[in-house]
């Protein structure tokens, strides 16, 4: 386990400055979850990098935001981090050797900070009452694969907990009016679930491996982002029709295949679902996929586990959230077979048996 130190941070509200910023930076702005987020990218290499997973939810510009972020690189740019001089979040930012600790500050009344270590290498910033964010990447060319697939994880993490929203490590796929959540860890079906119901005419794509849950009414899965990840052999194998999408095919047998749907897809990406049941997929050993009917619990203790392993902070509400939405929706056990073109129907069957009228 990774050595965690905790650390203080100053309670002053944080801007940089305008002549920081190059002339030719890059904004785009996106709507998650029917809030507005801007985006003020120093250059266009962090820009080539991070937008793409973004680019389904783009919205107009003209709009004000309800969270800025500004994304950073280099060490030019570590002297305009809000972090108090000779703490030791500005000794490692200002540092050129690896990282050797997580940096974390989880007081509700302070802006929230993290750093990873190598090879996720970066600091995250979130000050919430001021609606602004930053994070620094030390070179954005060296910005691993899964960090582009599901770029400012830990930024949407603690923003989307202050909307009472979860960012949760889970895959959604619905209809015009209903949808599935699809639950589970790595390894055990959920991706290729999501990714083959691409193929259906009538399925469309929420999002892979993390979405945003909301509960304080029906219960909905907001998409984030428009990417998914298989192994290599998977997608020749078995979806080689997907092929042209693979973002890094020179790269994908030592690291996973990473996707970017939009625009290839667009028509099939949606923004939110309502969800009307939830699945928990099971590799099987035949051709068929077959399913039956679960308590919420085994579905439970994947979605909470996972999602915790995968988050830098889940707050109790957060659970409460994740166990009000199962005990809310009829949940499946999913019997995946080898025969991936039979897996769209029977997910249209579950959300069919279920679907809002």
């Amino acid at each position: 386990m990774m050595q965690v130190e905790s650390v203080e941070v100053q309670k002053h509200s944080f801007s940089l400055t305008q002549k920081y910023w190059k002339a030719d930076r890059i904004v785009k702005c996106y709507n998650i979850a029917g809030r507005h987020i801007k985006i003020n990218f120093l250059t266009q290499e962090l820009c080539q990098q991070l937008a793409p997973a973004l680019a389904h939810l783009s919205s107009p510009e003209e709009q004000s935001p309800d969270l800025t972020i500004d994304v950073l690189e280099g060490e030019e740019s570590a002297n305009y981090l809000p972090f108090p001089k000779g703490s030791s979040a500005d000794y490692i930012a200002k540092s050129p050797g690896p990282w050797g600790v997580n940096l974390r500050s989880g007081d509700a009344g302070l802006p929230k900070m993290l750093g990873m270590p190598p090879p996720n290498e970066y600091l995250s910033w979130l000050d919430p009452n001021q609606k602004h964010a930053i994070q620094w990447y030390r070179n954005a060319l060296e910005i691993p694969y899964y960090e582009r697939g599901a770029p400012l994880r830990t930024l949407f993490d603690w923003w989307l907990d202050a909307q009472n929203l979860v960012f949760t490590h889970g895959a959604a796929i619905g209809t015009g009016n209903s949808g599935a959540l699809i639950v589970g860890k790595g390894g055990r079906g959920k991706s290729t679930t999501a990714i083959s119901c691409l193929r259906s005419e009538r399925l469309n794509y929420i999002g892979d491996d993390y979405v945003a849950l909301d509960a304080s009414g029906p219960i909905v899965a907001h998409s984030v982002y428009s990417s998914g990840k298989l192994e290599a052999d998977h997608i020749v194998d078995k979806l080689p029709q997907l092929l042209p999408c693979v973002d890094n095919p020179k790269t994908m047998v030592e690291e996973k295949g990473l996707f970017f749907f939009y625009p290839s897809h667009k028509e099939k990406l949606k923004p939110s679902t309502r969800l009307t049941c939830a699945i928990l997929p099971v590799v099987g050993g035949g051709k068929d996929t077959t399913f039956k009917m679960v308590g919420a619990g085994k579905l439970l203790l994947g979605l909470a586990s996972s999602t915790i392993y995968q988050s830098t902070s889940v707050s109790s509400h957060a659970l409460g959230i994740l166990t009000q939405t199962l005990a809310g929706l009829p949940c499946y056990e999913l019997h995946v077979g080898t025969d991936l073109d039979k897996i769209p129907p029977v997910v249209e069957e579950l959300i069919a048996k279920h679907e809002e009228t």
